[in-house]
């Protein structure tokens, strides 16, 4: 969350004690199963690519750099079926869906994994019952 005061307070104490991680694929980011310990916040940028690749780029040094490994965005993406550009087929898992790979890479349990990614397929469900696509 961008523009809370106490939202921003939390991970900007992170990333000045080097505690803090931001998901983002580039060449200069670690696979997330390779950290020794896990970070204490997980930034996770939702934006399009060329807003989030600039609000990383903006985080400081000390916020370590990772990305998910190979094999954790096996899914479709599931919110494909919504996206008004298509062609994106590099694009192998939408944001909620990368976040709750890197948690659960982190030692997130499946159950709470699985009850999040169907809240999120529900919500993409939802969504596209309302636009009318199917």
């Amino acid at each position: 969350v961008k523009g809370h005061p106490a939202d921003d307070a939390a991970p900007a104490a992170a990333a000045a004690r080097g505690g803090a991680a931001v998901l983002f694929p580039g060449e200069e980011a670690a696979p997330v199963s390779s950290l020794a310990t896990p970070p204490e916040t997980l930034i996770v940028v939702d934006a399009t690519w060329r807003n989030a690749r600039r609000m990383v780029k903006r985080l400081p040094p000390s916020v370590r750099r990772v990305k998910l490994d190979d094999d954790d965005a096996t899914e479709a993406n599931l919110i494909a079926p919504l996206r008004r550009t298509r062609g994106r087929e590099d694009v192998k898992v939408c944001t909620a869906q990368a976040a709750l790979a890197a948690l659960a890479a982190l030692g997130l349990e499946d159950d709470a994994r699985d009850a999040a990614l169907a809240a999120v397929r529900h919500k993409v469900a939802v969504v596209a019952a309302l636009r009318g696509v199917s």
